[in-house]
C-alpha cells in the first residue's frame, strides 16, 4: 500500500546541494513525457537508500496524479514521501526540448527536481520543494543551469 500525502511542517536552512549527489544530476533527459521523466529522474538516485524501490516510485507518481508539480517558468519539482525511503535525496535533470508537465503557467519544463524523503523526516520534503521554487524563481539561476555542460557545474549554481 502506498501512503500519498503532503507535509505541512518546514524545516529552515535546508540546503538542496546536501541531498543531491553529482551522480545524481543529468543534463540531457531524453524523456519525452512526465512519467517517463519522473522515472528516468528516478533511476539516478542512491537505490542504497531504498527499501523498495517500486513502492517509492509508486509514492512519486502518486503524488503528481494530486497535482502537477510544474510550478511554471519551465520548473518542475515532482516529489514524495515514501516509507521505502531510508534518506532524503534529491534528483536534478535537465531536458533541453522541454516536457508537458502540466504547469500552472502551460510552459514546458526543462528544470527538473526530483526530491524524495522519508515519512519520519517531519518537513523536510516540503522545505526542499519550497527552497527549489524560491531559487528558481530567479532568471540568472535558471540561465546558468540551462546551460551547464558539466554536472558539477550544477552544485556550484544552486550552492
Amino acid at each position: 500500500m502506498v501512503l500519498c500525502f503532503i507535509s505541512v511542517l518546514g524545516i529552515s536552512r535546508a540546503m538542496v546541494d546536501k541531498y543531491l549527489r553529482i551522480d545524481g544530476i543529468n543534463l540531457d533527459l531524453k524523456s519525452d513525457s512526465k512519467e517517463e521523466v519522473i522515472k528516468e529522474l528516478y533511476n539516478l538516485l542512491d537505490f542504497n537508500e531504498i527499501i523498495n524501490g517500486e513502492e517509492c516510485l509508486d509514492a512519486i507518481l502518486c503524488r503528481e496524479a494530486i497535482s502537477s508539480t510544474g510550478i511554471g517558468r519551465g520548473i518542475a519539482i515532482p516529489n514524495a514521501k515514501s516509507s521505502s525511503v531510508l534518506s532524503t535525496q534529491v534528483a536534478m535533470g535537465v531536458s533541453k526540448r522541454g516536457i508537458n508537465f502540466g504547469s500552472i503557467d502551460f510552459e514546458d519544463a526543462k528544470i527538473f527536481f526530483l526530491i524524495v524523503s522519508p515519512l519520519r523526516d517531519k518537513g523536510i520534503n516540503l522545505s526542499l520543494v519550497n527552497k527549489v521554487a524560491k531559487m528558481m524563481r530567479k532568471e540568472e539561476i535558471r540561465n546558468r543551469i540551462l546551460s551547464a555542460k558539466k554536472r558539477n557545474e550544477i552544485i556550484g549554481i544552486i550552492k
